[in-house]
Protein backbone atom coordinates (compact mmCIF):
# COMPACT_ATOMS: atom_id res chain seq x y z
CA UNK A 1 0.00 0.00 0.00
CA UNK A 2 1.73 3.43 -1.37
CA UNK A 3 2.58 5.77 1.68
CA UNK A 4 0.75 9.42 1.85
CA UNK A 5 3.43 11.04 3.98
CA UNK A 6 5.00 14.22 2.69
CA UNK A 7 8.56 13.18 4.33
CA UNK A 8 9.14 9.79 4.48
CA UNK A 9 9.49 8.25 8.28
CA UNK A 10 13.14 8.09 10.02
CA UNK A 11 14.23 4.73 10.44
CA UNK A 12 16.48 3.97 13.13
CA UNK A 13 17.32 6.30 15.79
CA UNK A 14 18.57 9.95 16.30
CA UNK A 15 21.80 10.59 17.81
CA UNK A 16 20.98 13.41 19.59
CA UNK A 17 17.15 14.44 19.68
CA UNK A 18 17.75 18.01 21.25
CA UNK A 19 20.16 19.15 18.79
CA UNK A 20 17.20 20.24 16.26
CA UNK A 21 15.61 21.78 18.82
CA UNK A 22 18.45 23.51 20.39
CA UNK A 23 19.22 24.83 16.68
CA UNK A 24 15.83 26.23 16.30
CA UNK A 25 16.25 28.33 19.49
CA UNK A 26 19.15 29.47 18.69
CA UNK A 27 17.77 30.83 15.57
CA UNK A 28 14.69 32.24 17.28
CA UNK A 29 17.24 34.22 19.24
CA UNK A 30 19.05 35.54 16.73
CA UNK A 31 16.01 36.85 14.70
CA UNK A 32 14.76 38.28 17.95
CA UNK A 33 18.41 39.99 18.26
CA UNK A 34 18.02 41.11 14.83
CA UNK A 35 14.56 42.84 14.91
CA UNK A 36 15.19 44.50 18.28
CA UNK A 37 17.98 46.05 16.65
CA UNK A 38 16.45 47.12 13.41
CA UNK A 39 13.50 48.74 15.91
CA UNK A 40 16.17 50.83 17.72
CA UNK A 41 17.98 51.99 14.77
CA UNK A 42 14.25 52.71 12.81
CA UNK A 43 12.96 54.44 16.10
CA UNK A 44 16.14 56.73 16.46
CA UNK A 45 16.40 57.92 12.95
CA UNK A 46 12.66 58.65 13.32
CA UNK A 47 12.96 60.55 16.67
CA UNK A 48 16.43 61.76 16.83
CA UNK A 49 16.57 65.60 15.49
CA UNK A 50 19.98 67.73 15.03
CA UNK A 51 19.80 71.33 16.40
CA UNK A 52 19.26 74.21 13.86
CA UNK A 53 21.77 76.19 13.42
CA UNK A 54 21.71 80.28 13.27
CA UNK A 55 24.20 80.77 10.52
CA UNK A 56 27.40 79.44 9.97
CA UNK A 57 30.52 78.98 12.11
CA UNK A 58 29.76 81.77 14.68
CA UNK A 59 27.83 83.63 12.63
CA UNK A 60 24.47 84.65 13.65
CA UNK A 61 22.75 85.55 10.17
CA UNK A 62 19.83 87.24 11.41
CA UNK A 63 21.96 89.64 13.67
CA UNK A 64 24.22 90.36 10.92
CA UNK A 65 21.67 90.81 8.27
CA UNK A 66 21.57 94.84 8.78
CA UNK A 67 25.15 95.25 8.81
CA UNK A 68 25.19 93.93 4.58
CA UNK A 69 24.90 96.93 1.99
CA UNK A 70 22.56 96.86 -1.56
CA UNK A 71 23.17 96.27 -4.64
CA UNK A 72 22.58 100.38 -5.26
CA UNK A 73 25.48 100.88 -2.63
CA UNK A 74 27.75 98.49 -4.64
CA UNK A 75 27.22 100.47 -8.23
CA UNK A 76 27.88 104.04 -6.48
CA UNK A 77 30.96 102.38 -4.58
CA UNK A 78 32.77 101.62 -7.41
CA UNK A 79 31.19 103.92 -10.14
CA UNK A 80 28.84 101.11 -12.33
CA UNK A 81 26.10 102.76 -14.14
CA UNK A 82 22.68 101.25 -12.99
CA UNK A 83 22.35 100.75 -16.62
CA UNK A 84 24.79 97.54 -16.62
CA UNK A 85 23.10 94.80 -17.87
CA UNK A 86 22.58 92.33 -14.85
CA UNK A 87 24.36 89.49 -16.53
CA UNK A 88 27.30 91.01 -16.22
CA UNK A 89 27.07 90.62 -12.15
CA UNK A 90 27.66 87.50 -10.00
CA UNK A 91 25.16 87.12 -7.59
CA UNK A 92 25.58 85.17 -3.91
CA UNK A 93 23.46 81.94 -4.55
CA UNK A 94 22.21 79.41 -2.07
CA UNK A 95 22.06 75.64 -2.41
CA UNK A 96 19.87 73.71 -0.84
CA UNK A 97 17.29 76.72 -0.79
CA UNK A 98 14.93 75.88 2.68
CA UNK A 99 17.41 72.98 3.98
CA UNK A 100 19.30 73.13 7.28
CA UNK A 101 21.97 70.31 6.53
CA UNK A 102 23.58 68.26 8.73
CA UNK A 103 26.59 65.78 8.31
CA UNK A 104 24.96 61.72 7.86
CA UNK A 105 25.55 59.46 10.58
CA UNK A 106 25.33 55.69 10.96
CA UNK A 107 22.10 56.56 13.36
CA UNK A 108 21.22 59.42 11.64
CA UNK A 109 21.25 58.99 8.02
CA UNK A 110 19.64 62.29 6.74
CA UNK A 111 21.39 65.16 4.57
CA UNK A 112 19.16 67.70 6.57
CA UNK A 113 15.99 68.77 7.40
CA UNK A 114 13.54 71.32 5.22
CA UNK A 115 12.29 74.47 7.22
CA UNK A 116 11.39 77.62 5.37
CA UNK A 117 13.11 79.15 8.69
CA UNK A 118 16.39 77.77 6.43
CA UNK A 119 15.25 79.98 3.66
CA UNK A 120 14.99 83.00 6.00
CA UNK A 121 18.34 82.38 6.96
CA UNK A 122 20.08 81.98 4.02
CA UNK A 123 18.79 85.05 2.52
CA UNK A 124 19.36 87.15 5.81
CA UNK A 125 23.27 85.41 4.65
CA UNK A 126 22.96 87.88 1.60
CA UNK A 127 21.63 85.12 -0.56
CA UNK A 128 20.03 87.03 -3.48
CA UNK A 129 19.09 83.95 -5.52
CA UNK A 130 18.10 80.44 -3.81
CA UNK A 131 18.14 77.21 -5.53
CA UNK A 132 14.76 74.94 -4.25
CA UNK A 133 14.89 71.57 -5.86
CA UNK A 134 10.70 70.41 -6.26
CA UNK A 135 9.21 66.80 -6.28
CA UNK A 136 5.80 65.96 -6.02
CA UNK A 137 4.97 64.24 -2.40
CA UNK A 138 5.57 60.79 -3.13
CA UNK A 139 2.60 60.54 -0.37
CA UNK A 140 0.26 62.85 -2.33
CA UNK A 141 1.66 63.55 -5.98
CA UNK A 142 -0.67 66.27 -6.27
CA UNK A 143 1.48 68.30 -4.24
CA UNK A 144 4.67 69.86 -4.82
CA UNK A 145 7.30 69.52 -1.85
CA UNK A 146 11.34 70.63 -1.51
CA UNK A 147 13.33 67.49 -0.46
CA UNK A 148 16.91 66.48 -1.55
CA UNK A 149 16.67 62.76 -3.17
CA UNK A 150 19.17 60.49 -3.79
CA UNK A 151 21.88 61.36 -6.63
CA UNK A 152 22.60 58.34 -8.40
CA UNK A 153 26.08 59.73 -9.57
CA UNK A 154 27.13 60.13 -6.24
CA UNK A 155 25.91 56.93 -4.26
CA UNK A 156 27.77 53.91 -5.42
CA UNK A 157 25.20 51.42 -5.15
CA UNK A 158 22.45 53.56 -7.48
CA UNK A 159 25.30 54.46 -9.57
CA UNK A 160 26.08 50.39 -10.14
CA UNK A 161 22.46 50.01 -10.61
CA UNK A 162 21.95 52.38 -13.01
CA UNK A 163 25.22 51.71 -15.28
CA UNK A 164 25.78 48.26 -14.83
CA UNK A 165 22.99 46.34 -12.94
CA UNK A 166 20.21 47.28 -15.42
CA UNK A 167 18.12 49.59 -14.23
CA UNK A 168 18.78 52.36 -16.41
CA UNK A 169 15.16 53.28 -18.38
CA UNK A 170 13.73 56.20 -16.92
CA UNK A 171 16.53 56.81 -14.53
CA UNK A 172 18.31 59.95 -14.27
CA UNK A 173 20.88 62.14 -12.20
CA UNK A 174 18.04 62.40 -8.99
CA UNK A 175 15.86 59.64 -7.46
CA UNK A 176 11.77 60.10 -7.40
CA UNK A 177 11.59 58.38 -4.19
CA UNK A 178 14.77 57.66 -2.09
CA UNK A 179 14.82 60.55 0.37
CA UNK A 180 17.81 61.94 2.00
CA UNK A 181 16.20 65.10 3.59
CA UNK A 182 14.27 64.22 7.22
CA UNK A 183 11.32 65.98 5.36
CA UNK A 184 9.77 66.82 2.73
CA UNK A 185 9.03 70.89 2.89
CA UNK A 186 5.56 72.68 1.98
CA UNK A 187 6.55 74.85 -0.88
CA UNK A 188 4.08 77.93 -0.04
CA UNK A 189 5.21 78.11 3.15
CA UNK A 190 8.76 77.58 2.53
CA UNK A 191 8.78 80.61 -0.59
CA UNK A 192 6.56 82.84 1.06
CA UNK A 193 9.12 83.58 3.93
CA UNK A 194 11.87 83.15 1.13
CA UNK A 195 10.38 86.15 -0.58
CA UNK A 196 9.13 88.09 2.83
CA UNK A 197 12.63 87.97 4.09
CA UNK A 198 13.80 88.89 0.75
CA UNK A 199 11.98 92.09 0.63
CA UNK A 200 10.70 93.10 3.86
CA UNK A 201 13.38 92.07 6.19
CA UNK A 202 14.42 94.69 9.23
CA UNK A 203 16.46 95.86 9.63
CA UNK A 204 17.97 95.20 5.72
CA UNK A 205 20.12 98.05 2.82
CA UNK A 206 18.61 94.87 0.47
CA UNK A 207 15.02 94.91 0.04
CA UNK A 208 15.08 96.79 -2.76
CA UNK A 209 17.66 94.65 -4.19
CA UNK A 210 16.35 91.89 -7.57
CA UNK A 211 15.87 88.34 -6.56
CA UNK A 212 16.26 85.34 -8.37
CA UNK A 213 14.06 82.12 -7.50
CA UNK A 214 15.78 78.67 -9.23
CA UNK A 215 13.30 76.14 -9.42
CA UNK A 216 13.97 72.48 -10.38
CA UNK A 217 11.64 70.51 -11.26
CA UNK A 218 11.99 66.49 -10.58
CA UNK A 219 9.76 63.40 -10.86
CA UNK A 220 6.28 62.69 -12.77
CA UNK A 221 4.44 65.59 -13.01
CA UNK A 222 0.64 66.58 -14.04
CA UNK A 223 -0.56 69.57 -15.69
CA UNK A 224 -3.13 70.12 -12.77
CA UNK A 225 0.45 69.87 -10.48
CA UNK A 226 1.86 72.49 -12.70
CA UNK A 227 -0.65 74.54 -12.34
CA UNK A 228 -0.81 75.07 -8.51
CA UNK A 229 2.92 75.08 -8.30
CA UNK A 230 2.57 77.70 -10.58
CA UNK A 231 -0.60 79.33 -8.22
CA UNK A 232 1.75 79.09 -5.29
CA UNK A 233 4.96 80.75 -6.95
CA UNK A 234 2.57 83.48 -7.88
CA UNK A 235 1.10 84.32 -4.66
CA UNK A 236 4.05 83.80 -2.52
CA UNK A 237 6.14 86.66 -4.99
CA UNK A 238 2.96 88.70 -5.27
CA UNK A 239 3.57 92.45 -6.22
CA UNK A 240 7.27 91.59 -7.04
CA UNK A 241 6.48 89.88 -9.76
CA UNK A 242 8.41 90.92 -13.43
CA UNK A 243 5.98 92.79 -15.76
CA UNK A 244 3.97 91.06 -17.72
CA UNK A 245 5.38 91.04 -21.00
CA UNK A 246 8.42 88.56 -18.98
CA UNK A 247 5.29 85.84 -18.84
CA UNK A 248 6.19 82.67 -19.93
CA UNK A 249 9.62 83.71 -20.89
CA UNK A 250 8.80 85.57 -23.34
CA UNK A 251 11.68 88.35 -22.82
CA UNK A 252 14.80 86.05 -21.77
CA UNK A 253 16.53 86.63 -24.94
CA UNK A 254 16.69 90.21 -23.70
CA UNK A 255 18.70 89.42 -20.39
CA UNK A 256 21.68 90.28 -21.63
CA UNK A 257 20.62 93.78 -22.50
CA UNK A 258 18.45 94.29 -19.02
CA UNK A 259 19.83 96.58 -16.97
CA UNK A 260 19.89 96.40 -13.38
CA UNK A 261 17.39 99.44 -13.19
CA UNK A 262 14.80 97.59 -13.93
CA UNK A 263 15.15 94.39 -11.65
CA UNK A 264 14.73 96.66 -8.70
CA UNK A 265 12.49 95.29 -6.49
CA UNK A 266 11.62 92.29 -8.99
CA UNK A 267 11.79 88.27 -8.63
CA UNK A 268 12.99 86.69 -11.33
CA UNK A 269 11.62 82.99 -11.88
CA UNK A 270 14.10 81.04 -13.71
CA UNK A 271 12.40 76.88 -14.21
CA UNK A 272 14.72 74.29 -14.78
CA UNK A 273 13.18 71.10 -16.14
CA UNK A 274 15.06 67.60 -14.82
CA UNK A 275 13.82 65.74 -17.85
CA UNK A 276 14.93 61.90 -17.52
CA UNK A 277 15.48 59.70 -20.74
CA UNK A 278 12.59 57.20 -21.24
CA UNK A 279 10.81 58.62 -18.31
CA UNK A 280 7.55 60.46 -19.03
CA UNK A 281 7.55 64.09 -16.89
CA UNK A 282 4.15 64.76 -18.08
CA UNK A 283 1.62 62.01 -19.35
CA UNK A 284 3.07 61.04 -22.91
CA UNK A 285 5.82 63.74 -22.43
CA UNK A 286 9.24 62.46 -22.16
CA UNK A 287 11.31 65.57 -23.92
CA UNK A 288 12.38 68.45 -22.36
CA UNK A 289 11.35 70.63 -25.69
CA UNK A 290 7.57 68.91 -25.45
CA UNK A 291 7.80 69.61 -21.62
CA UNK A 292 8.56 73.14 -22.29
CA UNK A 293 5.77 73.61 -25.04
CA UNK A 294 2.81 72.35 -22.14
CA UNK A 295 4.68 73.77 -19.18
CA UNK A 296 3.99 77.10 -20.56
CA UNK A 297 0.73 77.14 -20.98
CA UNK A 298 0.43 76.43 -17.37
CA UNK A 299 0.14 78.59 -14.24
CA UNK A 300 3.88 78.08 -13.92
CA UNK A 301 4.37 78.85 -17.29
CA UNK A 302 2.85 82.45 -16.57
CA UNK A 303 5.35 82.86 -13.83
CA UNK A 304 8.22 81.49 -15.97
CA UNK A 305 10.68 84.56 -16.74
CA UNK A 306 13.36 82.22 -17.30
CA UNK A 307 13.44 78.82 -19.10
CA UNK A 308 16.32 75.93 -19.53
CA UNK A 309 16.21 73.98 -22.83
CA UNK A 310 17.70 71.68 -24.85
CA UNK A 311 19.45 74.30 -26.75
CA UNK A 312 20.07 76.79 -23.68
CA UNK A 313 21.09 74.69 -20.90
CA UNK A 314 21.00 76.63 -16.99
CA UNK A 315 22.03 74.54 -14.48
CA UNK A 316 25.28 72.77 -14.45
CA UNK A 317 26.47 70.44 -12.63
CA UNK A 318 30.40 70.49 -11.33
CA UNK A 319 31.49 68.17 -13.86
CA UNK A 320 29.97 70.22 -16.67
CA UNK A 321 30.76 73.21 -16.48
CA UNK A 322 33.41 73.06 -19.22
CA UNK A 323 30.03 73.32 -21.48
CA UNK A 324 29.46 76.92 -20.13
CA UNK A 325 32.35 78.60 -22.26
CA UNK A 326 32.33 75.65 -25.08
CA UNK A 327 29.19 77.04 -27.23
CA UNK A 328 29.01 80.55 -28.22
CA UNK A 329 25.74 82.05 -28.94
CA UNK A 330 24.97 85.17 -31.22
CA UNK A 331 26.31 88.44 -29.39
CA UNK A 332 23.17 90.38 -27.81
CA UNK A 333 24.70 93.30 -29.60
CA UNK A 334 22.94 92.84 -33.14
CA UNK A 335 25.34 95.29 -34.25
CA UNK A 336 28.17 93.30 -33.78
CA UNK A 337 28.72 90.26 -35.73
CA UNK A 338 31.18 87.87 -32.82
CA UNK A 339 29.65 85.64 -30.72
CA UNK A 340 29.69 85.40 -26.70
CA UNK A 341 29.55 82.15 -24.34
CA UNK A 342 26.55 81.35 -22.68
CA UNK A 343 26.81 83.03 -19.54
CA UNK A 344 27.59 86.63 -21.30
CA UNK A 345 24.33 86.25 -23.47
CA UNK A 346 21.59 84.94 -20.19
CA UNK A 347 21.66 83.40 -16.73
CA UNK A 348 24.04 80.84 -15.92
CA UNK A 349 23.56 78.55 -12.33
CA UNK A 350 26.62 75.96 -11.40
CA UNK A 351 24.92 73.80 -8.84
CA UNK A 352 26.60 71.07 -6.71
CA UNK A 353 24.60 67.81 -5.75
CA UNK A 354 22.25 68.07 -3.02
CA UNK A 355 21.36 64.51 -2.96
CA UNK A 356 25.12 63.28 -2.42
CA UNK A 357 26.67 61.81 0.76
CA UNK A 358 28.19 64.91 1.76
CA UNK A 359 26.78 68.57 2.33
CA UNK A 360 30.24 70.08 2.84
CA UNK A 361 31.37 72.67 -0.06
CA UNK A 362 34.94 71.87 0.62
CA UNK A 363 34.02 68.36 -0.40
CA UNK A 364 32.07 70.27 -3.76
CA UNK A 365 34.52 72.89 -4.89
CA UNK A 366 37.92 70.95 -5.39
CA UNK A 367 39.88 69.45 -8.37
CA UNK A 368 39.08 70.75 -11.76
CA UNK A 369 35.88 72.43 -10.16
CA UNK A 370 37.29 74.97 -7.59
CA UNK A 371 35.03 77.67 -6.28
CA UNK A 372 37.37 80.59 -8.16
CA UNK A 373 37.81 78.04 -11.18
CA UNK A 374 33.66 78.31 -11.39
CA UNK A 375 33.39 81.89 -10.73
CA UNK A 376 36.11 82.39 -13.65
CA UNK A 377 33.42 80.89 -15.81
CA UNK A 378 31.02 83.69 -15.67
CA UNK A 379 28.36 81.74 -14.41
CA UNK A 380 26.28 84.46 -12.60
CA UNK A 381 24.89 81.93 -10.00
CA UNK A 382 27.77 79.80 -8.34
CA UNK A 383 25.44 78.26 -5.18
CA UNK A 384 27.28 77.40 -2.06
CA UNK A 385 25.74 75.64 0.94
CA UNK A 386 25.60 78.62 3.30
CA UNK A 387 24.24 76.17 6.42
CA UNK A 388 27.46 74.36 6.28
CA UNK A 389 28.44 72.42 9.21
CA UNK A 390 32.30 72.32 8.59
CA UNK A 391 33.31 75.17 11.09
CA UNK A 392 36.12 75.96 8.89
CA UNK A 393 34.66 75.60 5.46
CA UNK A 394 36.95 77.05 3.28
CA UNK A 395 34.67 78.34 0.33
CA UNK A 396 32.46 79.74 2.99
CA UNK A 397 35.60 81.93 4.40
CA UNK A 398 36.25 82.80 0.59
CA UNK A 399 32.64 83.31 -0.22
CA UNK A 400 31.62 86.00 2.88
CA UNK A 401 35.56 87.46 1.86
CA UNK A 402 35.04 91.36 0.95
CA UNK A 403 36.45 90.45 -2.43
CA UNK A 404 33.57 88.16 -3.11
CA UNK A 405 30.03 88.77 -1.26
CA UNK A 406 31.73 89.79 2.35
CA UNK A 407 29.37 93.08 2.06
CA UNK A 408 27.31 93.14 -0.79
CA UNK A 409 25.38 89.88 -2.56
CA UNK A 410 26.63 91.35 -6.02
CA UNK A 411 29.63 91.67 -7.56
CA UNK A 412 30.79 92.91 -11.23
CA UNK A 413 32.25 89.92 -13.39
CA UNK A 414 35.70 90.45 -14.96
CA UNK A 415 35.22 91.31 -18.44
Amino acid sequence: MPSFELVEPIIGTVTNKWFPIGFHIFLAFCVFITLSVLLVYLTLTRTNTSSLPTGWAKMDYNALKGARKSLSDYLTDNQIPDSTPITQFAIATANFGGIFTEDMKLLEPWIGSVSADAAQLQVEAGARAMVFDIWPDPANMKMPVIASMVDSNEWSVANWWRNTGGLNKGTGRYSNWQRLSRNVGNVSEILTQTIATAFTASPSNQNEDPFFLILNLHGAMTTEYLNYLGSVVQKAIGGYSMSAEWGRANNQDKLCQTAVSVLKSRVVVIVNPDIQPGFNALPNVSSIETFNVALLKTKLGEATNVLASKERPIVFDLPNISAIKAVSYPNCDSSNIAKQTLAQTGLVVIQPSIGGTSTDNDRFYRNDATYDTCMGTGAQMVAVNLLSHNDSDAILTEFFDDKNFGKYSFKRIAQ
